[in-house]
């Protein structure tokens, strides 16, 4: 509950910077191209699939909307129906995953959520704020093309973004979100060891005088890309790349181990 309430003042904050923003901008693109400034609408709710992700619970998109809502409104803001608007948000960010039994968290269903986000805000839109353009005018083509593009990207490849990369700082760690993204790590990180010619070329080369190479440690540091690391040989004393061979650490003082 604090978490998602964290979040969703976060989200809050974000939703009512970008009334500000909103208006120049949308007026420079509706000059371009009416319908078009519908791209941007996502900033107004990527907050419901970034929730789910994070919290992975039933619920979790409506809680923090509603709390964000709620933020935007005590600082204010020139829009009706916020409450509504946000729950509805909230309510389609969830129905990819609660398809899924809230089971799959993952790029795609980020995509799919902003996408089912984005549909309902198009159509709200048209019937609460646009009722003078008709749905297959050009207008309203352009609006619903671009309002589902930015879906896709903003609330759904975005927000996916957003989660790896706050997962990544560690402020996740207690959370089953944050975990299951360092352990996708690792396995990417292992297939991509067992499937790296450079890494097959290198245990090929070690076996003969049992993996004792010596390098600079600007070299091994530049090879920190693999799951690799630099250490100090036990027997020359100097810089030693070391990597797992069948299970066992290869290495100059390991030979017999690994052989």
């Amino acid at each position: 509950i604090a978490l998602g309430a964290a979040l969703g003042v976060g989200c809050g904050l974000v939703f009512w910077g970008f009334n500000f923003a909103y208006t120049p901008i949308s007026s420079v693109l509706g000059s371009i191209l009416p319908g078009i400034a519908s791209v941007l609408h996502a900033v107004w709710y990527f907050s419901g699939t970034l929730a789910v992700l994070i919290l992975r619970k039933p619920g979790a998109a409506v809680y923090v909307n509603v709390v964000g809502s709620a933020v935007e409104m005590l600082l204010g803001n020139n829009f009706a129906f916020v409450f509504i608007s946000a729950i509805l948000q909230g309510v389609f960010a969830e129905i990819p995953f609660a398809a899924t039994r809230y089971r799959v968290f993952n790029l795609p269903m980020a995509v799919l959520s902003g996408l089912c986000t984005a549909l309902e805000y198009g159509f709200y839109l048209l019937f609460f704020r646009y009722q003078g353009v008709a749905l297959l005018s050009p207008r309203g083509i352009v609006h619903m093309i671009s309002e589902l593009v930015g879906g896709a990207l903003i609330a759904g490849v975005f927000s996916w973004l957003l989660f790896v990369a706050v997962a990544k700082t560690g402020a996740l760690d207690h959370f089953a979100s944050g975990r299951a993204v360092h352990v996708r790590e690792e396995k990417t990180r292992i297939a991509f060891r067992a499937s790296s010619p450079i890494v097959d070329a290198l245990r090929q080369s070690a076996a003969p005088w049992g993996g004792c190479f010596v390098f600079g440690g600007s070299f091994c540091r530049m090879l920190d890309i693999y799951p690799m690391r630099c250490s100090c040989c036990s027997k020359c004393g100097q810089n030693v790349l070391q990597w797992e061979m069948d299970g066992y650490l290869v290495n100059c003082s390991a030979r017999s181990e690994s052989v």
